[in-house]
């Protein structure tokens, strides 16, 4: 039997899908993660049993024809359903399977296997680090990846996952980039030029975004959005993209002097944009992973750790 359900809980939304035979057949959001729950989790949990009923009902599954749940994320972080330690990189398939745990956090009478996070140690305090979940997405597309690459993954804790020779994951930089285009979007004076639903990017207001940042730093670059849209009357399509390109600088400029093969995946705009600067900027040429490839890689790299059965 392969049928599953699985669980990535981000910091600011919940994905769960029901997987039958691999193909993905039903599939439930939460506008809802670790940010939400950080008083308790007593209505995230419930809205998650909720969620899981309503994906069977859809799938015309019942509980007895699902193999395990499997959740991955912020959903085993202090702010999650239960507290996994991280593990130490190097890490590959092999050592996130060994390190799964089975437990009963009151979701379900499914069996719900857990997949911890991934830590970077070191001497250096800047080079700590640790994430959870993008473990579990960048085994879901690195068959498409070439071994010693790096996967730029955006999200409300943007990742640059460098790989070994054996594609495991051997470090990362983690920032907060998802998090900030939101926190200045929508709680600041900016609120009232910068519209993140835009769909279309202006690519000379976000070169002149990012090139604001380099010659002013990014205080600066952010009140320019506002004189952009007050006195010169700018298009919202300019006004966002001025803004994003002010708001990833500092995150492209880090893989100025990157001699490996660069990947993107994730939400579509802001990976178009982190194309287009690192090319027009930093000369870099970065391959794309699809929307279909990357909206699926979370559930596919869980199943693909779930399922490991050795080299």
């Amino acid at each position: 039997m392969s049928n599953y359900i699985t669980i990535d809980g981000g910091t600011t939304n919940t994905r769960l899908r029901l997987v039958k035979d691999y193909p993905v057949v039903a599939e439930s959001r939460l506008s809802m993660g670790a940010k939400d729950c950080t008083v308790g989790n007593e209505i995230y949990k419930n809205l998650i049993k909720e969620k899981i009923k309503e994906l069977l009902i859809a799938g015309n599954t019942e509980e007895k024809d699902i193999r395990a749940i499997i959740i991955s994320g912020m959903l085993t972080s202090e702010f999650g359903l239960c507290i996994l330690p991280h593990i130490a990189a190097p890490v590959g398939i092999k050592e996130l399977h060994g390190s799964m745990k089975l437990m009963d956090v009151g979701i379900s009478s499914i069996p719900c296997y857990f997949i911890p996070g991934v830590k970077i140690q070191s001497e250096d305090v800047y080079e700590i680090d640790m994430l959870r979940g993008e473990e579990c997405e960048f085994f879901g597309i690195s068959d498409q990846l070439a071994p010693s690459s790096v996967c730029i993954m955006p999200g409300s804790h943007s990742k640059h996952i460098f790989s070994d020779e054996r594609k495991r994951i051997s470090s990362f930089r983690s920032f907060l980039s998802g998090e900030m285009i939101c926190a200045f979007s929508q709680n600041t004076i900016l609120s009232k030029s910068v519209d993140l639903s835009i769909t279309n990017l202006d690519e000379g207001a976000l070169l002149s975004g990012y090139d604001c940042v380099r010659k002013f730093g990014i205080n600066r670059a952010l009140f320019q959005t506002r004189i952009m849209d007050t006195i010169l009357g700018n298009s919202t399509e300019a006004l966002y993209s001025f803004f994003i390109g002010a708001m990833l600088c500092e995150e492209v400029e880090t893989l100025a002097d990157c001699k490996k093969q660069l990947y993107i995946c994730g939400q579509r705009n802001i990976r178009k944009s982190m194309v287009l600067l690192l090319k027009k900027r930093l000369s870099i040429s970065a391959i794309e992973i699809g929307d279909s490839e990357s909206e699926l890689a979370t559930a596919r790299g869980a199943i693909k750790i779930f399922e490991y059965k050795g080299e």
